[in-house]
C-alpha cells in the first residue's frame, strides 16, 4: 500500500522530528545537570510537535467529513 501513496505519509518508526539515537547517546554522556535542560527542550519540542499533529488530523478529519457529506448529496 505504500507504493501508493506520497512518501510523506509512509510509516516512519522514527519520526523525522525526533531527535536521532546519536543525541540521546550525547546526552548519556554528560552529568544529570546538563542532561535537564536539554531534555526539557526535547519534550517541549515534542509537545509542539504532537500539537500541530493533533491540529492537522483534525483538519484532515473536518476535509473527509465534508466530501462524505457532498458525495451523498
Amino acid at each position: 500500500m505504500a507504493e501508493t501513496l506520497p512518501p510523506w505519509l509512509w510509516f516512519l518508526p522514527h519520526h523525522p522530528g525526533d531527535p536521532g539515537p546519536e543525541i540521546y547517546g550525547l546526552l548519556a554522556g554528560l552529568p544529570a545537570e546538563k542532561q535537564v535542560p536539554i531534555i526539557e527542550k526535547i519534550n517541549a519540542a515534542r509537545g509542539e510537535v504532537e500539537a500541530v499533529r493533533a491540529k492537522g488530523y483534525a483538519q484532515i478529519g473536518a476535509a473527509v467529513a465534508a466530501a462524505g457529506k457532498n458525495a451523498k448529496s
